[in-house]
This record gives structure tokens, C-alpha cells and sequence, in this order.
């Protein structure tokens, strides 16, 4: 009989919790910082401050969606 398969993210080391909140965290700021809207808006501002004010995040949540969608480096 063949072993149950095992999730990747627990054949890697990363515990299930971390692996489920690091997706709770991607669904998050997709929701709340759309991509066609953050796209535009950085496009006008170039102001992390300004941004992160408009989203109601963080300003480090906003610097991880802009580098997520390739804005910034």
C-alpha cells in the first residue's frame, strides 16, 4: 500500500499554521489592494506614505504588495 501523500509546504519544514497564514495574508492584500488600483494609483503618487494613507495599510503592508506586483524593486 502506498504511503498518504504529504503537502508540499510540510515536505519543505513549513509548519501548516505558518503556511495557512501566509495565505490568509496573500488573500488579504489582494483584496484590499487591488492590483488595477494600486497599479494606477502608484502610477500618479510615487509615494509609499500617500499610498499606504489611501489603502488604510501599513506602510510596510504596502511596500509588500508593491513589490509583489513589481512596482518597486
Amino acid at each position: 500500500s502506498k504511503a498518504a501523500p504529504v503537502p508540499v509546504f510540510r515536505r519543505r519544514g513549513i509548519r501548516e499554521g505558518h503556511f495557512n497564514e501566509m495565505l490568509a495574508d496573500y488573500f488579504a492584500s489582494n483584496i484590499l489592494m487591488p492590483k488595477n488600483w494600486v497599479t494606477e494609483k502608484w502610477a500618479e503618487t510615487k509615494d509609499l506614505g500617500h499610498m499606504a494613507d489611501l489603502f488604510q495599510v501599513t506602510e510596510v503592508e504596502m511596500w509588500i504588495r508593491l513589490r509583489t506586483l513589481g512596482l518597486i524593486d
